[in-house]
């Protein structure tokens, strides 16, 4: 019993010893990234940096573009029969350089009453560029 009662202890004292070391790790290392992002950012973000809101944006045809991005058979691995219509594509941010944004939405099965989810990846979102902010 005396023995049980050791490695317990020595358990419970071994846990507690890499608790707070792993703990103190971590928080360094979350202290260096803000410091390495709020670096980056410091400067870069304000309202005479995000442009003109008048300058003329080319809107392309969008014929068409609907029904070429409907996932027609559900996903890969997604169960058969769902009941919602699914689209996926790029939305072009920046035809010179050749960025374009990947977008998935998910339509409500009535998608008058409910809400629906647009999906964008790719670029700097909002919540990035105004990081400082939120220390």
């Amino acid at each position: 019993m005396e023995g049980l009662r050791k490695r317990m202890v020595l358990l419970l004292l071994s846990m507690t010893i890499a608790k707070f070391h792993f703990g103190t790790c971590e928080a360094k290392q979350g202290q260096a990234l803000m410091q390495h992002m709020n670096a980056q950012f410091v400067g870069n973000v304000g309202v005479e940096n995000w442009g003109s809101f008048d300058e003329v944006t080319r809107v392309l045809p969008q014929h068409g573009l609907r029904e070429r991005d409907e996932i027609v058979g559900g996903l890969p691995g997604q169960p058969e029969g769902v009941e919602f219509k699914q689209y996926a594509g790029y939305v072009t941010v920046d035809e010179k350089a050749g960025r374009a944004l990947f977008y998935y939405l998910a339509e409500a099965v009535n998608p008058l009453s409910k809400p629906v989810l647009l999906w964008l990846n790719g670029g700097i979102s909002l919540c990035d560029a105004h990081m400082p902010i939120y220390k």
